[in-house]
């Protein structure tokens, strides 16, 4: 059974994300996804486990879009009886809605985790 992972509601650590996108007409608006592993496997039972959230990102010019996330948005616990899981972004992705019905479009991966010290990040371009 999957734990219950909980969202840290008094964050402290944030990101702010810039991303280049070449957005399709009719774009509507984005969702940023941050996907967290385990960083400790120790701690776990069985394979890596992983969260992925889903933020919006607001427009602005140039094709840009900003979002901001919280580097410790989940709550350090122990969720399998195996020690306290630590939590670390491994990797951010984001999407366009097309339309109305919020129907996204991967636009591919934007970073690791490893290369998150840039600001402004582009996707599918070397920044």
């Amino acid at each position: 059974m999957a734990p219950d992972i909980k969202i840290n509601l008094e964050p402290r650590r944030f990101l702010e994300v810039e991303l280049k996108v070449a957005t399709p007409q009719g774009s509507k608006s984005a969702r940023l996804l941050v996907t967290r592993e385990v960083s400790n496997p120790g701690s776990v039972s069985g394979d890596t486990v992983s969260f992925q959230q889903s933020l919006p990102l607001t427009q602005a010019p140039g094709g840009r879009w900003i979002g901001r996330f919280a580097d410790d948005g989940l709550l350090d616990e122990d969720y399998f009886g195996r020690g306290v899981c630590h939590w670390r972004v491994t990797k951010i992705s984001a999407c366009i809605c097309l339309d109305s019905e919020q129907r996204c479009e991967p636009q591919g991966d934007v970073k690791s985790a490893s290369n998150l010290g840039a600001r402004a990040l582009d996707i599918g371009m070397a920044p």
